[in-house]
């Protein structure tokens, strides 16, 4: 560019910036916008935000195995006390964080529905709805036997639902 060429530019304003904002309102911005990327640059950012330490075994699970595959729809079963509310958690949490989540359904004993609920949202800020009947009947799907517990979690499930259900109710048939 010639000195020709820069003096044709006009200049739209004599003011150039303004810096007369609020400044906790810009860090407010800037803090919301670095959480929303951090999952780009920190590849354990659930690890990080539920302030957990996780064993090798679960990192391995989460982060080689489960996070790296497409689709990202898995069952995960293991031994009784293997911590599988932690990889679920920070599963769940990676997902959340990086938007890949639509919904969620976890099937689990009946007497540790309540456990998982209380864990999931202790650990890693999670919440979840527990399965009742009334959602049942309430939900489209009301006519369907239970058999159609998995579509009811779709169904029932608006984009970011999440709900925790009793194994016994997703394998009888309603009465």
């Amino acid at each position: 560019m010639s000195v020709e060429d820069a003096l044709a530019f006009d200049i739209a304003s004599e003011q150039r910036w303004v810096f007369d904002a609020d400044g906790d309102h810009f860090r407010l911005a800037s803090e919301a916008r670095r959480i929303e990327l951090a999952h780009l640059f920190d590849p354990f950012t659930a690890v990080e935000a539920a302030g957990i330490d996780p064993l090798p075994h679960q990192i391995e699970a989460v982060y080689e195995r489960l996070l790296p595959m497409q689709p990202l729809r898995f069952l995960l079963a293991d031994d009784p006390g293997a911590a599988k509310t932690i990889m679920a958690g920070l599963y769940i949490r990676e997902l959340v964080l990086s938007g890949d989540l639509e919904r969620c359904l976890i099937v689990a004993p009946g007497s540790l529905v309540e456990q998982w609920k209380e864990e999931l949202w202790d650990k890693f800020s999670l919440s979840f709805d527990i399965l009742s009947r009334d959602m049942v009947e309430a939900s489209p799907l009301s006519g369907e036997s239970w058999r159609g517990v998995y579509a009811l979690a779709g169904c029932y499930g608006r984009q970011g639902s999440c709900l925790v259900a009793r194994h016994g109710r997703t394998s009888r048939p309603r009465p």
